[in-house]
């Protein structure tokens, strides 16, 4: 059950449906899949969802996709939105991790994912 909401996120990582929504989808509670989420990826649903994002949007910009672009992909209200959540997460804006070197975004993928 986690597994299809994880993969299907993943599919679509703009989807704004929240954990009650998604437990209804697939029939089981909130209080479920909370407690699921905890057990079995050590976060909560709204943690999760914003790493994949983070994660996600790192992929799109090395791909060379715009800052706009990107946020407007991932589901952000607005590109100074998704700016903020990066900035305050990498430590430097989409805009230079999209200038930076290749290697340079693979070392910092790699440093994040840990």
């Amino acid at each position: 059950m986690l597994r299809k909401l994880c993969e299907a996120i993943d599919r679509a990582p703009a989807d704004a449906e929240d954990i009650a929504a998604w437990g209804a989808r697939l029939g089981a509670s909130e209080r479920t899949l909370t407690r699921r989420f905890q057990s079995e990826l050590g976060m909560n649903f709204r943690e999760w969802k914003r790493r994949l994002r983070l994660f996600k949007s790192m992929e799109l910009l090395g791909a060379g996709m715009s800052v706009t672009a990107t946020a407007l992909e991932l589901g952000y209200g607005s590109p100074s939105a998704f700016s903020f959540m990066f900035t305050r997460e990498m430590g430097y804006s989409p805009k230079a991790y999209r200038a930076a070197p290749a290697r340079v975004r693979q070392r910092s993928a790699r440093s994040r994912a840990s």
